[in-house]
């Protein structure tokens, strides 16, 4: 190598040390970066009543099953009838999931997307023909769908303690009947 060589090598190396030592040496500028946290899956929340040890509202993870929510709500109780739900169906969230209990009428489900509430061959009611919950005695509401002796007797007995139903969606207020089994009830029952 040549002496003009060796020096402009030996500049080169000496300004890229400097500039390395001024890099590390100099305090950082702007601010921290935060970064995100990662993508969760959101769980499912569901309402879990009826025949089971610990009714409530309970997360689960997504693609949960009907038989998962009765796990998470301490298992089904001695009462409950398991066999009249589809323990391998799909849970949404929001859902209100009601273990009937034995002797128990299941609700029919609704048509999806449709205002039309089935009718059950054993109902002699209908929006033409409602049912007076105010009135109503056990062996009557027990002819409703979804309503057994036990939903009956809550029935009676939350109006027993309350007073006369105002509005047929109070009916909601008794534990044990939510928006799914409303909505296949309410065009078959009156408060009037």
């Amino acid at each position: 190598m040549k002496t003009w060589q060796v020096i402009l090598f030996s500049f080169l190396c000496g300004v890229l040390t400097a500039g390395v030592i001024l890099l590390i040496a100099l305090p950082p500028r702007g601010e921290a970066v935060q970064l995100a946290p990662l993508p969760t899956t959101p769980s499912l929340t569901v309402y879990v009543t009826g025949g089971i040890n610990q009714p409530g509202v309970y997360a689960l993870p997504p693609n949960s099953r009907v038989k998962d929510a009765i796990q998470a709500s301490g298992g089904s109780s001695p009462s409950a009838d398991v066999n009249a739900v589809n323990l391998a169906a799909l849970l949404h969230d929001g859902e209100h999931l009601v273990i009937p209990l034995t002797g128990e009428t299941s609700p029919t489900p609704a048509v999806p997307g449709s205002s039309i509430t089935p009718s059950t061959p054993d109902s002699p009611y209908s929006a033409e023909n409602p049912l007076n919950i105010n009135s109503a005695s056990q062996s009557d509401l027990e002819k409703l769908p979804g309503v057994g002796p036990t939903r009956a007797a809550a029935i009676i007995a939350y109006r027993e303690a309350n007073g006369p139903y105002n509005h047929v969606e109070d009916i909601q207020n008794v534990p044990g009947i939510g928006a799914t089994t409303f909505e296949h009830l309410k065009a078959m029952i009156t408060v009037g």
